[in-house]
């Protein structure tokens, strides 16, 4: 592995790389494609929620083309200590040393060289309004990083999966207001043990009731319905507004028994559960929690 490779395993804060160069003039992308941009895309690089951004520090968005998630290439380079730089005779992007004898691609296309050899990339590069677009599937060519999509939340992960979940306040699905929680902002709050009785027999958990959750953040609703719940496996519950709110009901919990839950691909039930403490049967719980959505009306 080169050593560019391995210095990302330890330096990844952002497995993006913003492209913006002039000279991209001799490279066109498709013009005929179906392009999803929605806007609502989270970028998690070793568990950190990642805004990407180009040169002038405008927000830019990942591309959905078809089926395929694609990424701007300009960001890691930087990040990690290393300029990236574009040559235009072989329509290389090149990132660290440069490759000797480089030559330009048979077929035409834009290609990526990485300290000093070329990426067998496995789908094509996008060039749009003059950024540099690389599939998802290629971060792991490039950088040596596993890169993953999962459509329930709208998440690409590179590295680390996220501790994390999200809260958003919609009123006729436009959503409001964002909020994004870490592991680390959970635990900064403070936290407390209740005990819920489903069956009617105790357990003991440890976390933070949703109306304090939502003080925290200064969320303020009026004319809410409902919260729903919504888990990395797909599944979603949604709990009337007066019992989301009751303080004693409702809560986004971490532990039990005192123990971490642990995330799903560990093989446990978190890292966040929602436990609705007077509920008899347990049947309105989520595990794997992701996302927690507000419905107001107008």
């Amino acid at each position: 592995m080169s050593s560019i490779k391995k210095a990302t395993a330890l330096l990844i804060t952002t497995a993006i790389i913003v492209f913006a160069l002039n000279g991209f003039a001799t490279v066109q992308a498709n013009r005929n494609l179906m392009i999803e941009n929605p806007g609502n895309f989270h970028v998690y690089i070793n568990g950190d929620l990642t805004i990407l951004r180009d040169v002038e520090g405008n927000i830019i968005e990942p591309l959905m083309i078809y089926d395929t998630i694609y990424l701007p290439l300009r960001a890691v380079s930087e990040v990690f200590g290393e300029q990236i730089r574009w040559d235009n005779d072989t329509n290389t992007a090149i990132i660290g040393e440069s490759p000797s004898n480089l030559t330009a691609s048979p077929r035409g296309v834009a290609q990526v060289s990485i300290n000093g050899e070329l990426v067998q990339l496995q789908d094509k590069i996008y060039i749009r309004n003059g950024i540099l677009f690389v599939a998802l599937v290629d971060i792991h060519s490039i950088f040596g990083l596993t890169g993953r999509w999962e459509p329930t939340t709208s998440s690409i992960i590179i590295g680390e999966r996220p501790q994390r979940f999200l809260i958003y306040v919609m009123n006729e699905n436009v959503i409001n207001q964002k909020f994004s929680i870490s592991m680390n902002d959970f635990t900064e709050w403070e936290l407390q043990n209740f005990s819920a009785y489903p069956r009617g027999v105790a357990r003991n958990f440890t976390g933070i009731s949703l109306k304090t959750i939502f003080k925290n953040l200064g969320i303020s609703v009026e004319n809410a319905t409902g919260v729903v719940f919504r888990a990395e496996d797909g599944f979603s519950v949604m709990i009337p507004w007066d019992e989301a709110i009751d303080d004693q009901n409702t809560f986004i919990a971490i532990k039990e028994d005192g123990e971490l839950f642990g995330a799903r691909h560990e093989g446990g039930s978190g890292p966040f559960r929602s436990v609705i403490a007077l509920d008899p049967f347990s049947n309105r719980w989520c595990r794997y929690l992701t996302i927690i959505i507000i419905h107001e009306n107008e």
